[in-house]
């Protein structure tokens, strides 16, 4: 089964970075190729990705300190 857009039936999409207006964060929205109508969106940064660099560096830091913790 292929997605389709709800408004032109196209079958093709496109990830288009926004800053909306009145807001302080960018977004991606996920748009019909054909028509570009927003389908959904997304978060501009995956704040997972972020949250895992920042768990490595810690996990560094702490090792340099001698810190270390059981999980």
């Amino acid at each position: 089964m292929v997605s389709k857009c709800g408004s032109c039936g196209g079958h093709l999409f496109r990830l288009q970075q926004v800053s909306p207006s009145g807001s302080n964060f960018k977004y991606q929205f996920i748009q019909c190729s054909d028509c570009g109508v927003p389908v959904t969106a997304v978060e501009w940064m995956n704040i997972g990705a972020v949250l895992e660099g920042i768990e490595e560096r810690l996990k560094a830091i702490e090792g340099k300190l001698g810190i270390y913790h059981r999980r």
